[in-house]
């Protein structure tokens, strides 16, 4: 059954002319290793081979020369139309006995920190004192796992149980920040219901297996091939069955527009839309 899906997008900003990008990349060392080439490009340029004011070019010739440089050598032109996205494919897991009790019990270790720092939360909020924050969450966190009473937490890796706190952490700015009226304050977690870990390092895919930390090599029902650098893999139980939503990042050419053309528009009342070029466009209900 095919499982793919995308989870999360976000892209690169990237300069929009040569100009600008010239200006972060080309700084004073470069420029007088490039500057000699200001020669070979003929009249565009002022010559370095001069007085001092000669050599002191103003930023517009240098950024000129850099952006003449980059079209000519055609050196980035192939990196400003690359973007890079978050992609999740979501796979179910062929696990075992062993297998399926590590994992039940790294979730449980997982809903046991989140649980215990989201009581010491809501109490701090009734008393009116500072919240605790993911720093000293974890900082309570080793302390927790050196103890004795606490001590299993040690089984269970590390990096899950702090995705735990970096999670209720986002939670409470979610809940407090006023552009998002809908958010609430976090809840406890139940046993049983939507349990699932990230394990944010050390996955890895090797054909139809996963390597998980502190649980091995897992097998998986591979429904289509997973494409990018893999991130993360998150681990969840949903109906007696364990699923792996493995999330990658990937590197796509969107291509430069065929057409260098430009046209402008302006949105108005009585005319939806009208063109530089003098077409106009009617609303659909106007």
């Amino acid at each position: 059954m095919r499982q793919g899906f995308q989870q999360q997008v976000y892209m690169i900003t990237l300069p929009t002319t040569f100009d600008e990008l010239a200006s972060k990349i080309f700084t004073y060392p470069f420029k007088v290793v490039f500057h000699p080439l200001v020669h070979l490009f003929g009249k565009h340029f002022p010559t370095i081979f001069g007085n001092k004011d000669q050599m002191e070019m103003k930023r517009e010739n240098d950024m000129s020369f850099c952006s003449h440089f980059l079209h000519n050598c055609n050196i980035f032109s192939k990196f400003i139309y690359m973007v890079k996205i978050r992609k999740a494919y979501k796979f179910r897991l062929k696990t075992n006995r062993n297998t399926e009790e590590k994992l039940t019990r790294f979730c449980g270790s997982a809903r046991f920190v989140w649980n215990k720092s989201l009581a010491m939360n809501l109490e701090r909020l009734e008393k009116g004192q500072s919240m605790l924050w993911y720093q000293e969450l974890a900082f309570w966190l080793r302390l927790w796992k050196r103890s004795e009473e606490f001590g299993f937490l040690k089984d269970c890796p590390s990096q899950v149980l702090q995705q735990k706190l970096m999670d209720q952490e986002r939670a409470f700015c979610d809940a407090f920040d006023k552009s998002q009226p809908l958010k609430r304050l976090p809840v406890f977690k139940k046993k049983g219901c939507d349990d699932g870990i990230r394990f944010p390092q050390g996955c890895k895919l090797e054909n139809r297996r996963m390597f998980l930390p502190k649980v091995g090599w897992v097998g998986y029902f591979k429904s289509q091939p997973v494409e990018g650098k893999v991130k993360n893999i998150t681990v969840t139980n949903r109906a007696g069955r364990w699923y792996a939503s493995v999330q990658v990042e990937q590197v796509l050419d969107i291509g430069k527009h065929p057409t260098d053309s430009e046209i402008g528009i302006d949105a108005g009342i009585r005319c939806f839309a009208a063109f530089s070029d003098g077409t106009l466009v009617a609303g659909v209900n106007s």
